[in-house]
């Protein structure tokens, strides 16, 4: 997801020099803004979380149910 974020932000980037209006520009910045956030905010955490992921064990699944 990431790496298609980038993508569509390059492209954004070489539009937004082309100096477009209105909706076309909105866009294009938007584009630019959504890559920033993930790249500020999401990757950072992923380590963290994929060792969370690979922590877990399935020992709550093996539980009764109480039903």
């Amino acid at each position: 997801m990431g790496w298609l974020l980038v993508c569509q932000s390059e492209v954004a980037i070489r539009a937004l020099d082309m100096e477009p209006r209105g909706d076309d520009r909105a866009f294009s910045q938007g584009k630019v803004a959504a890559s920033r956030f993930f790249a500020e905010t999401v990757l950072p955490r992923l380590a963290a979380e994929r060792e969370i992921a690979e922590a877990t064990t399935t020992e709550l699944m093996g539980l009764a149910k109480a039903f």
